[in-house]
């Protein structure tokens, strides 16, 4: 992939929600990367047959399973959540995630970095 690094400093943030070792001043590069609209992308024949190939094998799972996968749709959809948060620099676990679901859902209060995955 193409594109920059940068050389930015995370500010110490008392407020931030997060472990003291996170909230701490320090520098780091970051990579920047050059924007997709600028990429010329070419896709052969057969590339393009698997993933036509895989574009119909996912509807007919959709049309054959039904409700039964909703269950473990939702926790594929969590877990997924939760891996991108901790890249952010969120620290919500699995756990976590699903009592505050059902805590949303029952009209509870809910903690900031869980209601931001929730939304």
């Amino acid at each position: 992939m193409r594109g920059n690094l940068a050389r930015r400093v995370w500010e110490h943030n008392p407020a931030l929600y997060a472990p003291a070792r996170y909230r701490r001043a320090c520098a780091y590069e970051a990579f920047i990367p050059f924007p997709l609209s600028d990429l010329a992308l070419q896709v052969s024949g057969e590339v393009a047959g698997v993933v036509s190939d895989a574009e119909k094998a996912i509807a007919d799972l959709n049309r054959r399973a039904g409700p039964e996968l909703a269950p473990l749709a939702r926790l594929l959809l969590r877990t997924e959540s939760v891996a991108s948060s901790k890249v952010e620099g969120m620290q919500v676990d699995a756990r976590t995630l699903a009592r505050a679901e059902v805590h949303q859902e029952a009209g509870r209060r809910v903690g900031p970095e869980a209601a931001e995955i929730l939304a």
